[in-house]
């Protein structure tokens, strides 16, 4: 499978539930999809009015498709992901939590950026957790290998991403 036809898997399979845009840019870097994902949950007792609990959750993925990932390319990608997605990160009064994820298509991946990769993360609370908080997802596909690399939060996107794409 090439690096184009797993992103058209992943752009059939995220469609459903979030919004796209096809190949932007962040500070000048190409990104092949930029997906955002909006839901709010609630439980209220006999009408709408007498609500005992809302919550709201947001996701903004960025998918990313290079030849190689190298420590260089690595870092300004997740510089870029990670100033874009914080500044689409709205602390309202109900906002429980953001994922800001990276996902990185690339036929090659150099070692050290996958150990770099590993060690990538970033969190911050709002409010002391009261109006919520933010987390940086990051997982690499090696599409030629299919050797997969993710940090800590980021094995979830990998477990995804082999959802989309077994047939």
């Amino acid at each position: 499978m090439t690096k184009e036809e797993v992103l058209e898997r992943l752009v059939g399979a995220y469609t459903a539930y979030f919004n796209i845009r096809r190949d932007t840019e962040l500070n000048g870097l190409p990104v092949a999809m930029d997906a955002e994902y909006h839901v709010r949950n609630e439980q209220y007792v006999l009408s709408r009015e007498a609500k005992l609990w809302e919550a709201e959750n947001d996701e903004y993925a960025f998918v990313v498709v290079l030849e190689e990932l190298d420590p260089e390319n690595l870092r300004a990608y997740y510089d870029a992901v990670l100033k874009e997605g914080m500044s689409r990160v709205d602390p309202r009064a109900n906002h429980m939590h953001t994922d800001i994820t990276m996902l990185v298509l690339a036929d090659r991946i150099q070692p050290e950026a996958a150990a770099a990769l590993k060690k990538l993360k970033y969190s911050k609370s709002f409010l002391f957790t009261l109006r919520g908080w933010a987390q940086f997802r990051a997982a690499a596909l090696e599409v030629s290998t299919g050797q997969t690399y993710a940090n800590g939060l980021g094995k979830a996107v990998l477990k995804e991403l082999g959802r989309h794409l077994s047939v």
